[in-house]
């Protein structure tokens, strides 16, 4: 007797991509969000617990979905199953899967902990709130930089310093306070909020998985809540500042204010990322970098061909936009690995100086002088940056290596059993 394939219950969302092709965003509780296209929802759907895998194949062909035995199989492993997604699955959804690779992850608290501020803080994003406050905070940025200017103060002592330090990270804090506030305005829970290194740098984050329950515009409000509540974080350092001017309180101003534009940057997945993407409703952009540039590639010159027959020969949108993505996120990563490159080579050349500030940090931490501790952790850590980078990478290659060994063992599964 064939087993009769069930997929969990889930929600359904429609949007549309760039070419105006639409497109299913199915929600299969709070941590599993699949995208799909028509064809895949259509078959998907016929997986209601009533119908076999033969029953599944010969009404999609009667509808008019030509599909074959073994592509109907290789969706259902590699796709259902691989996800999770039917109703007998033994292996639950990871919690903690990482959407972007960390050196380290760690959940720390749910971010329903944070209900009672949430319940004010969401009233900071609105839009005639947000006009006045990022004007505010302009005018912050125009001040620091002026009240910089004219202090005759070498202002390149205070980098280092615990204050600024201590600030900025809280500043990096506050930006995903920002992004869990957008989500309960708009009544949807998201995961725990803790910290790791992306790209070997230290950083805060929060499972926003569930944020796919909204819709496009909303997901956009998403996206920029955590720059937005990131920059006002500079409104109350600036107001100390009136009361008594500190030149390492305008410099902090302006580091918070440059780390928040750095979020903007869409080649690394980061809010510039996830920004992009959702506002043309791409996907995966990073996925398949050499395919896109391939493509674009070979169908520029199909049109160029066809330009000289004299017949016209028109790309889609999201061929141009995948590509040159592509492009440009490929020289990034080309750049990376050069500067990457160098600063290890200047790390092994002054492998002294890093002895020497360890030495002190243990020093200075036996004589308790905890400010200087942490300031020299923190020149030990940028130090490190490269080395950490290396290792990341080095560890991402060898787990791919090692799934695309595994993947290739396995065999398809057969339903029919």
């Amino acid at each position: 007797m064939q087993k009769c394939l069930s997929v969990k219950d889930y929600d359904i969302r429609i949007e549309k991509d760039m070419d105006g092709d639409e497109y299913y965003i199915l929600s299969f509780g709070q941590l599993s969000h699949v995208k799909v296209t028509k064809r895949a929802f259509e078959i998907i759907k016929l997986m209601d617990g009533t119908k076999s895998f033969n029953t599944i194949l010969t009404e999609l062909n009667l509808n008019g979905i030509n599909i074959s035995e073994k592509d109907l199989d290789y969706f259902i492993e590699n796709f259902i199953v691989k996800k999770n997604l039917l109703t007998d699955s033994k292996n639950e959804i990871k919690k903690n899967e990482k959407k972007v690779k960390m050196w380290i992850h760690i959940p720390i608290i749910e971010s329903k902990k944070f209900n009672w501020l949430l319940r004010i803080t969401k009233h900071l994003i609105s839009r005639n709130v947000a006009i006045v406050l990022m004007a505010f905070v302009i005018f912050i940025c125009l001040n620091s930089i002026y009240e910089l200017v004219r202090s005759n103060i070498d202002i390149f002592n205070y980098i280092n310093s615990l204050e600024i330090l201590l600030l900025t990270y809280f500043a990096m804090f506050i930006h995903e306070i920002g992004h869990v506030s957008a989500a309960y305005k708009y009544g949807v829970q998201v995961g725990k909020i803790g910290f790791g290194i992306y790209m070997a740098y230290l950083v805060f984050f929060v499972d926003m998985t569930n944020t796919w329950r909204l819709d496009k515009n909303k997901r956009l409000v998403n996206d920029i809540s955590g720059i937005y509540f990131q920059l006002i974080t500079t409104i109350p350092i600036y107001l100390i500042t009136i009361l008594k001017p500190n030149v390492s309180l305008y410099l902090t101003i302006l580091i918070i204010m440059i780390s928040s534009l750095m979020n903007v940057i869409p080649v690394l997945k980061m809010d510039g990322y996830w920004l992009l993407t959702d506002f043309l409703n791409v996907h995966n952009v990073q996925i398949k970098t050499k395919q896109s540039i391939n493509k674009l590639f070979v169908e520029l010159t199909k049109k160029y061909k066809l330009k000289k027959r004299g017949q016209v020969y028109t790309l889609s949108k999201s061929t141009y936009f995948y590509g040159i993505y592509s492009i440009i996120y490929s020289l990034v990563k080309v750049v990376c690995i050069i500067f990457v490159c160098y600063a290890l080579i200047l790390l092994f050349m002054g492998w002294d100086n890093l002895i020497n500030t360890i030495s002190l940090v243990f020093k200075s931490f036996i004589e308790r002088d905890f400010s200087t501790s942490l300031i020299l952790l923190n020149k030990i850590f940028i130090l490190l940056i490269p080395l950490f980078i290396l290792i990341n990478v080095s560890l991402s290659i060898i787990k791919e290596w090692k799934n695309k060994k595994i993947g290739g063992k396995n065999k398809c599964l057969d339903v029919n059993k």
